[in-house]
């Protein structure tokens, strides 16, 4: 098992937001995704990323001039493990 600190916070939050930690979804992921174990990760940031923007009527330079912004948005979302947003891409 990684040590707690050791987790990227964004993925934390998408662990968050399955109900599971980290360690977790890495291995549901491996599942659910052969071949692509990250596949579920990038869908569900990608989502988080627009609902960010548009909810805070931002830009995307503001992810590369300001990224800790978006970090703290999604801890803040999902401080208590709040249902994710559709891993469906459309």
């Amino acid at each position: 098992m990684n040590a707690p600190n050791s987790w990227n916070p964004r993925f934390v939050a998408y662990a968050r937001s399955r109900g599971m930690t980290p360690d977790e979804v890495v291995e549901a992921d491996r599942t659910t995704f052969p071949g692509g174990c990250m596949a579920g990760y990038i869908v569900w940031n990608s989502r988080h990323i627009s609902a960010y923007l548009t909810e805070t009527k931002l830009d995307r330079n503001n992810l590369i001039l300001f990224p800790d912004q978006y970090t703290e948005w999604l801890a803040r979302r999902y401080a208590r493990g709040q249902l994710a947003l559709a891993l469906e891409a459309s």
